[in-house]
């Protein structure tokens, strides 16, 4: 029966991370696929020898219980039971922690027994179609067992064996994870009898008790490439300049005092009219004594100096432009997967609408004035959403949405 615990630490992709194919051909040339990669070089320490504990019947499996190494210092490699023509070894990386008197019992088997067995593996960008396990390998350790790094299976391929020629992988039915088996590593197309899928730099742990079944299958069609990631660049709409207008200080203009002529007032002399002679008098001229007019000096008339008003600034007023996005692209690939938008526009202030050109495809549902979820529909397309503002503005959002079928069991 199969042991479900706490989900392990690490990723399953940090599990099985880098695969390299060995020939064994002693001289043997090279094959088609991808090229090899090579595990950092590590210091083995010699082969555990595994005790012939089977925990399945010898009919239909191979089974064997070793006990490991607490803190390895340079790996333990430790030999698979022989089954069905199928041999090799399973290594731990340098450092795998695990407690006194813990064992690692491992199943080898081309059936699957007392666990699920490889049905069908999902249409997405890790796995492949596939109903047909080729190997079972399954390993229980008795005690949690800590690896600084990815376990590395070497397999060694029986003489009648005929490899897919879309290459072999490896997928792993994680009990932490729902959705049973998930490949981990593929495609190798091996150019002689031996599989080698090594370990990524990932960290991980087998809980004890707890079933890890590993599957080697053979592919019947090439896995699709995964979509890219896009990242998306905001759009920033810069802040208006505005340039002010100069302030004039005006001259002033004065006015001169005028000069005032002033015209002298005169007085002229008087006409004496002389005393008749009675007795003759001699005559006395007498001159008059002339008192001039003074001269009247005018006061002047001061003309004030006008106060000059200064034109005031004029501080234009910023004109709104239409919605601003954030993310301006979205691309959505599991029916009710879900991205917020926030959505933003300058010298406007107001709330924002939003709607879909395609609800089976694409939902819009806002969440406050300016923020709006968009949620995948099952069906796949591309769509656009038009966000619009109070003023009628509008900026429309692309939306693709890809909906890939299938399921594990």
């Amino acid at each position: 029966m199969r042991v479900h615990q706490s989900s392990i630490v690490g990723l399953v992709t940090g599990l099985i991370g880098v695969a390299s194919v060995v020939t064994a051909c002693g001289g043997g040339g090279g094959g088609a696929g991808t090229s090899p990669v090579i595990p950092p070089p590590v210091t083995p320490s010699p082969a555990s020898t595994a005790s012939a504990t089977p925990s399945c019947p010898s009919s239909s499996c191979a089974s064997s219980t070793v006990a490991l190494t607490q803190n390895v210092a340079g790996g333990d490699t430790i030999a698979l039971p022989a089954y069905g023509g199928f041999s090799g070894s399973v290594t731990l990386p340098a450092g795998t922690q695990a407690a006194p008197g813990t064992t690692l019992t491992i199943e080898v088997s081309t059936t699957a027994s007392g666990f699920p067995a490889l049905a069908s593996l999902r249409r997405q960008p890790r796995d492949v179609g596939q109903t047909a396990a080729q190997l079972y390998i399954v390993l229980t350790a008795s005690q949690t067992v800590t690896l600084p790094a990815s376990a590395s299976f070497t397999v060694q391929l029986p003489a009648t064996f005929v490899p897919s020629a879309m290459g072999e992988y490896l997928a792993l039915d994680d009990p932490s994870q729902s959705g049973g088996y998930h490949t981990i590593f593929g495609p190798i197309i091996p150019p002689g009898s031996t599989l080698t899928f090594g370990g990524s730099s990932t960290a991980f742990t087998l809980m004890a008790g707890v079933v890890y079944p590993f599957a080697m299958y053979g592919a019947s069609s090439a896995s699709p490439s995964p979509t890219p990631v896009v990242t998306v660049t905001p759009v920033v709409t810069p802040t208006p300049v505005v340039t002010p207008t100069p302030v004039v200080t005006p001259t002033p203009v004065v006015t001169p005092t005028p000069v005032v002529t002033v015209t002298p007032v005169v007085t002229p002399t008087p006409v004496v009219t002389p005393t008749p002679v009675i007795t003759p008098t001699p005559v006395v001229t007498v001159t008059p004594v002339v008192t001039p007019t003074p001269v009247v000096t005018p006061t002047p008339v001061v003309t004030p100096t006008p106060v000059v008003t200064p034109t005031p600034t004029v501080t234009p007023t910023p004109t709104p432009s239409n919605p601003v996005l954030n993310p301006t692209s979205v691309s959505l690939d599991v029916p009710g997967q879900q991205q917020v938008v926030a959505v933003s526009e300058p010298a406007y202030s107001g709330a924002f609408t939003a709607q879909s050109s395609n609800a089976s495809v694409v939902t819009v549902t806002p969440t406050s004035g300016t923020t709006f979820t968009l949620t995948a529909g099952s069906t796949g397309g591309t769509v656009s959403v038009t966000f619009t503002d109070g003023a009628g503005r509008q900026t429309q959002l692309p939306v693709s949405v890809t909906i890939t079928s299938g399921s594990i069991h």
